[in-house]
């Protein structure tokens, strides 16, 4: 099977699962988390698919900890996976390179920080590719590293990752310029 393949039938399975229970309540939420999913580092996934795909993914199979690893970040860890199935996060990358021949490559945020007349002497190439990730509750993480498990816990943003500081206050304190109403 080809790996367009197989990514196709993962994302299908997991949003399948996410459709099925949400043909029972069609009044709730796509997701009902409001976490956003994080490497075991503690950084957030980038891109609204990886985010809004892990989040569906945690919510279909019940995970309470929105918290991903690789499998060699796994095997590093010495971390039991045996039956961990992966879905995919994926990146863009962007290459800098000069368009003259003696030039050297640079990092893209160097290449951000050049004036614009000096950035017309490189091109910006795209590489995107994806890793597979799989929930640390797939593993035995928690067991043999609950103090890692407890900082990340305590991180900046767990319990209100999708908050946003002036669509919260409109809401708080009702200041909306016109009536928002539910209508179905």
């Amino acid at each position: 099977m080809e790996l367009d393949d197989q990514l196709e039938k993962k994302m299908t399975e997991i949003f399948s699962g996410k459709l099925q229970k949400f043909q029972y309540d069609n009044k709730q939420n796509w997701i009902d988390v409001n976490i956003e999913p994080k490497n075991i580092s503690g950084r957030q996934y980038q891109g609204f698919y990886n985010k809004f795909f892990l989040s569906v993914n945690d919510e279909v199979h019940g995970y309470k900890y929105p918290f991903y690893l690789t499998p060699k970040q796994a095997k590093e860890l010495e971390l039991d996976f045996r039956g961990a199935k992966c879905v995919p996060v994926f990146y863009t990358k962007y290459i800098v390179v000069p368009k003259s021949e003696f030039g050297k490559p640079i990092d893209y945020q160097s290449f951000l920080d050049l004036p614009q007349k000096d950035r017309t002497n490189y091109e910006v190439d795209t590489l995107t590719g994806y890793n597979q990730v799989m929930n640390i509750q797939q593993t035995d993480f928690a067991l043999k590293y609950p103090e890692k498990l407890e900082e990340l816990l305590k991180s900046p943003n767990y319990n209100h990752a999708y908050s946003f500081e002036p669509l919260d206050s409109l809401i708080e304190k009702n200041t909306w310029l016109f009536p928002i109403t539910e209508d179905y």
